[in-house]
């Protein structure tokens, strides 16, 4: 018994099979949409310093344009998590502090000392000392809360 591929028109014959069982394969059509172009809100990096008046300061490194946010009004609240306690800082100038995720209340200003276009400064309010706290950026838009990435450091 002789194979049909085993005379000189296999050849043709493979190539034939591979196309016909290529054409079965489903095909998509290429997305008609553009990628993901909306900035990512991520804090990549916060380094802490401790002055002479004991107060806290933490610089937080970003890949979303802090500056813009400012200059547009956006609500965006830096969160400082330390314990049981959260400080909330707007870049408005609004300050306040969580107990236990009880209701804030409000605290001395500033916390916000200044912005960058990828940079956060922050004085942290007196009940904030030395140990690990994290960091996460909360912004709002349209009435949706947007959150960043919750970032570990040490005070």
């Amino acid at each position: 018994m002789v194979s049909v591929f085993d005379d000189a028109r296999s050849g043709s014959l493979r190539s034939w099979v591979l196309i016909a069982s290529l054409a079965c394969l489903p095909w998509r059509a290429p997305s008609a949409f553009a990628a993901n172009t909306e900035p990512t809100l991520a804090l990549m990096r916060a380094t802490a310093v401790h002055s002479s008046s004991g107060r806290l300061t933490v610089i937080l490194d970003g890949s979303f344009s802090f500056a813009d946010a400012l200059q547009l009004g956006l609500a965006l609240d830096v969160q400082i998590a330390q314990g049981s306690y959260t400080a909330h800082c707007s870049l408005g100038g609004e300050v306040s502090v969580s107990l236990s995720g009880g209701p804030a209340q409000c605290a001395p200003a500033p916390c916000v000392i200044g912005v960058t276009d990828r940079t956060i400064t922050l004085v942290l309010p007196a009940q904030f000392g030395p140990g690990d706290a994290t960091a996460q950026l909360v912004l709002t838009h349209e009435g949706r809360e947007i959150a960043s990435n919750r970032l570990g450091f040490s005070l």
